[in-house]
């Protein structure tokens, strides 16, 4: 419906701020009963089928179109087809069969950060709101009156993260279009305003290197594969990346420090240790898509922060995600620079025709025709 407050679509629901993240096991037998909800870490690269919930508006309820706050939505589990249900004081899944207490609103949270999807989910059930018991540890979801402060009752609706970008990419500002860069070891990261980036004229009034159009050049890695030790368990499927500059060979990073804005730099390493391996976490980002398939957030690892633009400044920086400074841009668009075909441009090529032995045409399509539209 056009006037769904939530589109329909998969979705995470993250506690606000928090690594903390809607799940439930899977039914084992499938005529299981009701099965617990709880909160756990995030970790959809491994636990999609426990993690990722499809919510859409239930059929029939055009009545609440002007009532934002009364529409009733459904949340399935999308690796089981459970939906969440209450029963009793607890969160559950349990199979759809259109009762009243499968039914969800979601009620919007924190006007003052517009820019993130946050609600307090209510249920038809006594009481209503879906909390969590804690910030950190895995715990049974329950339904509680509503709280205050409702740190625990506030969910965020974040989009699973889709493959992440690979080969070398520019990072451009969504906002300003301003580009990311790094040229020299020992100064911080800087931007390039919009139309200052010329890549048939490297060297320009920032640099007189004839390779500075690498200096905007970028790739996500692993964090595993250049730091380790800080990863712990199924640490390979964990959602954290190192942003390396291919001038450089800096691994982009925040310095952490009191609230406010905090610096952001890049950090080489050795073939055997981080020149500040005390602060390994810092060069580690969550990868948050924000618009899919382009447009992306990056939270820092350790200290929680977003990768932002001070607009009116100019520069890049970290700030908390509560901070709510207007002038701020956390948005960031990804664009590769390997230069394969899209899809799109696949299928608006028509091929020309060629003739069979028996007359018919059949579509006449070269490789790399093919490899591209098989991307």
């Amino acid at each position: 419906m056009e006037n769904d407050t939530i589109q329909r679509g998969a979705y995470l629901l993250r506690l606000w701020d928090t690594e903390q993240v809607v799940t439930s096991s899977l039914a084992e037998p499938p005529n299981t009963g009701y099965i617990d909800v709880k909160n756990e870490r995030k970790k959809e690269a491994v636990h999609r089928e426990r993690q990722i919930w499809w919510i859409e508006r239930a059929p029939g309820d055009e009545e609440h179109n002007e009532h934002p706050t009364r529409q009733k939505y459904t949340i399935t589990q999308c690796g089981s087809g459970r939906g969440l249900v209450s029963n009793g004081q607890k969160a559950s899944v349990y199979g759809m069969h259109g009762k009243p207490e499968e039914y969800w609103n979601f009620v919007p949270e924190l006007p003052q950060f517009p820019q993130f999807r946050t609600y307090s989910i209510k249920g038809n059930s006594d009481p209503p709101w879906l909390t969590a018991s804690s910030t950190e540890r895995e715990a049974v979801l329950a339904f509680q009156e509503k709280a205050s402060p409702q740190r625990l009752q506030v969910w965020e609706l974040i989009f699973p993260t889709p493959s992440i970008p690979t080969g070398w990419f520019r990072i451009r500002n969504s906002t300003t279009n301003a580009t990311l860069a790094h040229r020299f070891t020992h100064i911080p990261p800087f931007l390039i305003p919009d139309g200052a980036h010329q890549e048939t004229a490297p060297c320009n009034i920032n640099c007189c290197s004839a390779t500075c159009d690498k200096a905007s050049q970028w790739a996500f890695a692993h964090g595993q594969l250049h730091a380790p030790y800080p990863f712990e368990g199924d640490a390979a499927h964990i959602n954290r990346y190192v942003i390396t500059n291919r001038l450089t060979g800096g691994f982009l990073a925040d310095r952490g420090g009191s609230g406010g804005p905090t610096q952001v730099c890049c950090w080489s390493r050795t073939p055997t240790q981080w020149i500040e391996p005390s602060f390994v976490d810092n060069s580690l980002w969550e990868m948050q898509v924000v618009a899919p398939p382009h447009i992306w957030g990056f939270r820092n690892s350790g200290t929680l922060r977003m990768l932002t633009e001070i607009i009116d400044n100019q520069y890049v920086s970290c700030v908390d995600r509560s901070g709510g400074d207007p002038q701020a841009c956390s948005r960031w668009r990804v664009d590769p620079l390997d230069g394969h075909p899209h899809i799109a441009a696949a299928a608006s090529h028509q091929p020309t025709p060629k003739k069979t032995s028996r007359g018919a045409d059949i579509p006449c399509l070269d490789r790399a025709e093919v490899n591209a539209a098989s991307c």
